[in-house]
């Protein structure tokens, strides 16, 4: 498999498919989009964020639709492998940018 900070990209992609959908794309992909796969499988679609909405209002941010891109940064970052400290960076980012 490629590198950790590709696993976003690609579960931004796969998470949007069903099981059937998933299992067909398993039974027809090879190389690298396999692995991808197999990754989410095995792995990817169980990671889940280190920090929630709690934590951003604990940090003074009001909670309003900029959370949700938030969130999803801070999700995207797990993916990639980073830890609590990256995903609230990723977060902040969001709301302040």
């Amino acid at each position: 498999m490629k590198k950790k900070a590709n696993r976003s990209r690609a579960a931004s992609l796969i998470r949007h498919l069903d099981e059937a959908e998933r299992a067909y794309a398993l039974g027809i992909c090879k190389g690298e989009a396999r692995e991808w796969l197999v990754w989410w499988e095995r792995e990817g679609q169980y990671i889940r964020r280190a920090i929630s909405g709690e934590d951003l209002t604990g940090l003074g941010y009001a909670p309003g639709p900029g959370f949700r891109k938030a969130l999803e940064a801070a999700l995207k970052v797990a993916w990639d492998g980073g830890g609590r400290e990256a995903q609230l960076e990723a977060a902040r980012g969001k709301l302040e940018g």
